[in-house]
């Protein structure tokens, strides 16, 4: 005599089937995940466009190491022409506290030893807005962009605006 399967037992069986699966596809990226995370120590600030609120550019000053110990970098290279926007952010930051210089490198000064020993000592990165294509065009691949990847995983803080803030997935 054959036994009849309840809707309950099915529902318990294929409840208990997905579990599985879960426990075998889902827990390995998981852990794949935080295992990426953690080596990520940096902080990452990204902001939409127009003016910075004073709110995230505190935070990223503290972030940064906080008054009296931030050294921040920063590049106004996505601007097609210099505005005085560069100026500004100056300005805030080193009114925060921070050590602030603005650094607008192109391709060839990017691949230098020179810079990349420059960028090697600061704390935090902010990007400006314009266009993220120029941007990109003069860090990707370069020695600048590396050293500050590494300053980011050792904990440095990286933020832009804008084209700043589009170019962080690219960079």
């Amino acid at each position: 005599m054959r036994k009849r399967v309840t809707a309950q037992k099915y529902v318990q069986a294929l409840f208990a089937c997905l579990i599985l699966c879960m426990a075998v596809f889902i827990a390995p990226t998981v852990n794949a995940e935080v295992n990426i995370e953690k080596y990520k120590r940096g902080s990452l600030i990204i902001v939409g466009g127009g003016d910075t609120p004073y709110t995230i550019q505190k935070r990223f000053v503290e972030l940064a190491g906080g008054a009296g110990r931030a050294r921040i970098a920063i590049f106004p290279m996505a601007a097609t022409e210099y505005d005085e926007e560069a100026d500004e952010v100056l300005a805030e930051f080193t009114w925060l506290g921070a050590e602030t210089v603005i650094l607008n490198m192109n391709r060839e000064q990017a691949q230098s030893s020179s810079m990349d020993a420059t960028l090697t000592g600061f704390t935090g990165y902010w990007f400006l807005g314009g266009d993220q294509n120029v941007l990109a065009a003069s860090l990707l691949g370069t020695r600048a962009l590396r050293t500050i990847e590494f300053q980011y995983e050792k904990g440095a803080v990286v933020g832009g605006t804008s084209a700043g803030a589009a170019v962080m997935k690219r960079c």
